[in-house]
């Protein structure tokens, strides 16, 4: 089963913004509520269906680190909409809000609601249970 998040965001809320962002409708307060509650809802529905797939994950980080990497690029060629540093900084302190959102799996730790990761432990116990049978039976 695919997650419902990436339609979401690319087939609704991406050509939302987009389109009030060019008709000049991003300007008003009313345009920018709906929007923002349209992004809030695309994310209750990611939280609430179990976390994104990891090959969406891994698409999500690799596209923020490039944005990451323009967003610096456009500092150094001195763009006019970064030239002033509290605009720079919001905008990395920005990427890396969802950078983070993204690297936790929008907070569906390991996509079952829960702070323990199963196979983590599993190998974790295994690996301490048997490694100092291991390590005696090389030293004799």
């Amino acid at each position: 089963m695919h997650h419902p998040f990436v339609p979401l965001v690319f087939l609704l809320w991406a050509p939302l913004a987009y389109f009030a962002y060019r008709l000049g409708l991003a300007r008003h307060p009313v345009v920018r509520g709906v929007l923002i509650g349209c992004g809030v809802a695309v994310l209750a529905v990611a939280v609430g269906s179990g976390g994104v797939d990891f090959l969406y994950l891994k698409r999500m980080k690799l596209f923020l680190a490039g944005a990451t990497a323009f967003v610096v690029w456009l500092r150094h060629a001195r763009a006019a909409g970064l030239s002033d540093r509290r605009r720079y900084r919001a905008a990395l302190w920005i990427l890396a809000l969802c950078a983070w959102t993204v690297h936790l799996n929008f907070f569906s730790f390991h996509g079952a609601r829960t702070f323990m990761h199963i196979h983590d432990v599993a190998h974790y116990y295994l690996g301490s249970k048997y490694f100092a049978d291991s390590v005696t039976a090389r030293c004799i």
